[in-house]
């Protein structure tokens, strides 16, 4: 009942449902990102012993293979690929490796 009222718009500029459920998924999926961020580092460190190389390595890699993933996603939609299908193989993905 409350995101109806949070997200009540007049009947002319209503937004899709699939506009604000993604927004929603998009936004618990930054945040849960940016909770362990900061934490890693020190986990890394203090629990596991890891060295300054490990520690920037384990920061990189993400990086790094979200660029490589934005290329192949992008080169698939240019190709024709149904973009709800790319969505949901990226968030399913993103939450898959979470863990």
């Amino acid at each position: 009942m409350l995101l109806r009222r949070l997200f009540a718009f007049p009947k002319s500029a209503a937004l899709p449902r699939t506009v604000v459920v993604l927004g929603l998924v998009s936004l618990l999926n930054d945040a849960s990102s940016e909770m362990i961020t900061p934490l890693l580092p020190i986990f890394l460190t203090a629990t596991l012993g890891a060295g300054p190389a490990i520690v920037g390595l384990v920061e990189a890699w993400p990086k790094a293979t979200s660029s490589v993933l934005k290329l192949v996603a992008g080169r698939l939609a240019d190709r024709g690929v149904d973009a709800k299908s790319l969505v949901v193989a990226g968030y399913g993905l993103s939450n898959a490796t979470r863990p």
